[in-house]
Protein backbone atom coordinates (compact mmCIF):
# COMPACT_ATOMS: atom_id res chain seq x y z
CA UNK A 1 0.00 0.00 0.00
CA UNK A 2 1.26 3.41 -1.18
CA UNK A 3 2.06 5.47 2.33
CA UNK A 4 1.05 9.23 1.51
CA UNK A 5 3.75 11.74 3.31
CA UNK A 6 1.60 13.58 7.02
CA UNK A 7 1.14 16.42 7.73
CA UNK A 8 3.79 19.05 9.53
CA UNK A 9 3.12 20.76 12.65
CA UNK A 10 0.28 23.45 12.10
CA UNK A 11 -0.20 22.03 8.15
CA UNK A 12 -3.51 20.88 6.63
CA UNK A 13 -3.11 18.12 3.59
CA UNK A 14 -6.40 17.53 1.87
CA UNK A 15 -7.98 16.39 -1.61
CA UNK A 16 -10.40 17.94 -3.77
CA UNK A 17 -13.97 17.67 -2.74
CA UNK A 18 -15.08 19.09 -6.52
CA UNK A 19 -13.49 19.15 -9.72
CA UNK A 20 -14.56 20.83 -12.59
CA UNK A 21 -12.54 20.77 -16.15
CA UNK A 22 -12.26 22.39 -19.51
CA UNK A 23 -13.49 18.82 -21.52
CA UNK A 24 -13.88 15.18 -20.21
CA UNK A 25 -13.52 12.25 -21.90
CA UNK A 26 -16.75 10.97 -20.57
CA UNK A 27 -18.87 11.78 -17.97
CA UNK A 28 -17.97 9.08 -15.34
CA UNK A 29 -14.97 7.69 -16.37
CA UNK A 30 -12.55 9.63 -16.75
CA UNK A 31 -14.38 12.70 -15.84
CA UNK A 32 -13.00 15.63 -13.80
CA UNK A 33 -14.30 14.37 -10.73
CA UNK A 34 -12.09 11.54 -11.27
CA UNK A 35 -9.43 13.82 -9.72
CA UNK A 36 -11.04 14.73 -6.41
CA UNK A 37 -10.51 12.58 -3.44
CA UNK A 38 -6.96 10.26 -2.31
CA UNK A 39 -5.06 9.05 -5.13
CA UNK A 40 -6.52 5.40 -6.70
CA UNK A 41 -4.90 4.84 -9.85
CA UNK A 42 -1.26 3.34 -8.83
CA UNK A 43 -0.24 2.07 -12.47
CA UNK A 44 1.47 3.98 -15.25
CA UNK A 45 -1.83 3.46 -18.06
CA UNK A 46 -4.66 4.84 -19.13
CA UNK A 47 -7.04 4.44 -16.49
CA UNK A 48 -11.00 5.07 -16.00
CA UNK A 49 -10.12 6.18 -12.74
CA UNK A 50 -8.33 9.68 -13.71
CA UNK A 51 -9.24 12.36 -15.36
CA UNK A 52 -8.78 12.96 -19.32
CA UNK A 53 -9.76 15.56 -21.62
CA UNK A 54 -11.64 14.97 -24.08
CA UNK A 55 -8.90 15.11 -27.02
CA UNK A 56 -5.40 14.08 -26.63
CA UNK A 57 -3.45 16.78 -28.31
CA UNK A 58 -5.27 20.41 -27.08
CA UNK A 59 -4.35 22.46 -24.11
CA UNK A 60 -6.45 21.60 -20.92
CA UNK A 61 -7.64 22.55 -17.50
CA UNK A 62 -9.05 21.16 -14.54
CA UNK A 63 -10.28 22.82 -11.40
CA UNK A 64 -10.21 21.54 -7.91
CA UNK A 65 -11.83 22.79 -4.89
CA UNK A 66 -11.34 21.87 -1.22
CA UNK A 67 -13.16 21.88 1.77
CA UNK A 68 -11.08 24.60 3.59
CA UNK A 69 -9.36 27.41 2.79
CA UNK A 70 -5.43 27.14 3.37
CA UNK A 71 -2.50 29.57 2.83
CA UNK A 72 -0.95 27.59 0.17
CA UNK A 73 2.56 26.04 0.86
CA UNK A 74 2.76 23.40 -1.69
CA UNK A 75 0.73 21.97 -4.33
CA UNK A 76 1.07 17.75 -5.16
CA UNK A 77 -0.10 16.53 -8.56
CA UNK A 78 -0.78 12.91 -9.17
CA UNK A 79 -0.28 11.74 -12.86
CA UNK A 80 -1.08 8.36 -14.16
CA UNK A 81 -0.72 8.49 -17.78
CA UNK A 82 1.91 10.54 -19.89
CA UNK A 83 2.85 12.66 -17.05
CA UNK A 84 4.49 16.00 -17.50
CA UNK A 85 2.23 17.61 -20.04
CA UNK A 86 1.60 20.67 -17.27
CA UNK A 87 2.52 23.99 -18.45
CA UNK A 88 0.52 26.38 -15.30
CA UNK A 89 -0.17 25.49 -11.76
CA UNK A 90 -2.47 28.52 -10.42
CA UNK A 91 -4.35 28.93 -7.30
CA UNK A 92 -7.14 31.57 -6.37
CA UNK A 93 -8.41 33.34 -3.37
CA UNK A 94 -11.78 32.90 -2.13
CA UNK A 95 -12.09 35.94 -3.91
CA UNK A 96 -11.37 34.91 -7.39
CA UNK A 97 -7.94 36.50 -7.49
CA UNK A 98 -5.40 33.95 -9.77
CA UNK A 99 -2.09 33.29 -8.39
CA UNK A 100 0.74 31.56 -10.80
CA UNK A 101 2.19 29.62 -8.36
CA UNK A 102 4.42 27.33 -11.33
CA UNK A 103 4.74 27.39 -14.91
CA UNK A 104 6.83 25.21 -17.46
CA UNK A 105 7.04 23.42 -20.63
CA UNK A 106 6.22 19.58 -21.28
CA UNK A 107 8.99 17.97 -21.01
CA UNK A 108 9.53 13.65 -20.54
CA UNK A 109 10.03 12.48 -17.02
CA UNK A 110 11.33 9.24 -15.80
CA UNK A 111 8.79 8.05 -13.60
CA UNK A 112 5.17 7.29 -14.13
CA UNK A 113 2.90 7.55 -12.10
CA UNK A 114 4.59 10.29 -11.45
CA UNK A 115 4.03 12.97 -8.19
CA UNK A 116 4.91 16.52 -9.57
CA UNK A 117 5.38 18.97 -6.50
CA UNK A 118 4.65 22.50 -6.59
CA UNK A 119 6.00 24.47 -3.75
CA UNK A 120 4.68 27.79 -3.28
CA UNK A 121 7.05 30.06 -2.72
CA UNK A 122 5.36 33.21 -3.37
CA UNK A 123 3.76 35.23 -0.39
CA UNK A 124 -0.25 34.69 -0.62
CA UNK A 125 -1.81 37.64 1.30
CA UNK A 126 -5.44 35.16 1.72
CA UNK A 127 -6.12 31.78 1.51
CA UNK A 128 -6.94 29.43 -0.96
CA UNK A 129 -9.58 26.97 -1.64
CA UNK A 130 -8.95 26.34 -5.35
CA UNK A 131 -6.49 24.91 -7.66
CA UNK A 132 -5.74 24.99 -11.58
CA UNK A 133 -3.58 22.47 -13.23
CA UNK A 134 -3.29 23.42 -16.92
CA UNK A 135 -2.05 20.67 -19.61
CA UNK A 136 -0.71 21.26 -23.01
CA UNK A 137 -0.91 18.02 -24.94
CA UNK A 138 -0.09 19.29 -28.22
CA UNK A 139 3.78 19.91 -28.19
CA UNK A 140 5.37 16.62 -27.71
CA UNK A 141 2.31 14.00 -29.38
CA UNK A 142 2.37 11.79 -26.42
CA UNK A 143 -1.50 11.27 -26.25
CA UNK A 144 -3.62 11.84 -22.96
CA UNK A 145 -2.02 13.11 -19.82
CA UNK A 146 -3.80 11.76 -16.83
CA UNK A 147 -4.39 13.13 -13.58
CA UNK A 148 -5.49 10.88 -10.74
CA UNK A 149 -5.54 13.64 -7.67
CA UNK A 150 -4.49 17.09 -6.74
CA UNK A 151 -3.26 17.63 -2.76
CA UNK A 152 -3.33 21.12 -1.38
CA UNK A 153 -0.75 21.54 1.30
CA UNK A 154 -1.71 24.80 3.69
CA UNK A 155 -2.03 26.10 7.34
CA UNK A 156 -5.06 27.22 8.40
CA UNK A 157 -3.54 30.49 9.66
CA UNK A 158 -0.70 33.04 8.59
CA UNK A 159 1.97 33.16 11.20
CA UNK A 160 1.06 30.13 12.93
Amino acid sequence: EDVLPTARPGEIRQWAVKAYASSEFLEDKWSAMQAAGKPNTFTCADSATAWAAADQDTIEWIELEYAEAVFPVEVNIYQNYNPSQVTEVAVFTEDGTRHVIWEGYPERVKDCPDLMTVTVDTDIKKPVRKVRVTLDQRVNGWGWNEIDAVELVGIKQKGS
